[in-house]
């Protein structure tokens, strides 16, 4: 008995995490380019009157090459533990 309620207890938990993570508000910005770091898969975007750094990663990181400082972009990013990353950037 106790050990189905110790499975159960730890199943429950799982869940709950994984929950987090599937439900990460996705957020969207729209800026100038301040620098673009092919090497290290970031962006640095002014709007909202700051500077907003972004790692990106898979697909997104495909449209790095086609960037350059000046150029205006929508990003969509999710935003977890201080650190954004970004699922989607537009140009234009």
């Amino acid at each position: 008995m106790m050990k189905r309620v110790g499975v159960a207890l730890v199943a429950i938990l799982v869940a709950l995490s994984l929950t987090g993570l599937a439900f990460a508000a996705v957020k969207h910005v729209t800026g100038e380019v301040v620098s673009v770091n092919q090497a290290m898969n970031t962006i640095v975007v002014s709007a909202e009157g700051q500077q907003l750094a972004f790692s990106v990663e898979g697909k997104p990181a495909e449209a790095l090459s086609g960037l350059k400082p000046g150029d205006k972009v929508t990003i969509e990013y999710v935003e977890e533990g201080g650190k954004r990353t970004a699922r989607a950037i537009t140009k234009g």
